[in-house]
């Protein structure tokens, strides 16, 4: 069994990172673990990198979406953004009172401020 350390990078991850929705796929398929995390989770990989079409299929498939978002307003991918908010992302202030509103104010995507 694969140890998960802070630095581990699973084969979800690196085909969420680089965009390889069919790899993506295929590994979801074949059992891979969603929301298995060390620094970041396959959604978060995906979302950084603005891979719309990973960030839906990870997201179908049950990935956790409340950590992303707040990423994602600070990286300025305002599609991947919209994906998130479209999946009922909590939008509600995080434990030290920043919102990925703030966030996206921050980052100048004033399409959704």
């Amino acid at each position: 069994m694969l140890k998960i350390t802070m630095n581990t990078v699973i084969p979800l991850m690196e085909a969420a990172s680089a965009g390889h929705v069919d790899i993506v796929f295929l590994l979801i398929a074949h059992g891979a673990d969603i929301n298995t995390q060390s620094n970041n989770t396959s959604l978060m990989y995906g979302c950084i990198n603005g891979h719309e079409e990973v960030v839906r299929i990870l997201l179908a498939w049950g990935a956790d979406v409340d950590i992303p978002l707040m990423y994602e307003c600070a990286s300025g991918h305002e599609e991947v953004v919209r994906i998130l908010i479209d999946f009922r992302t909590n939008i509600i202030y995080n434990k030290i009172g920043c919102t990925p509103l703030i966030k996206a104010a921050s980052a100048e995507m004033s399409c959704l401020c």
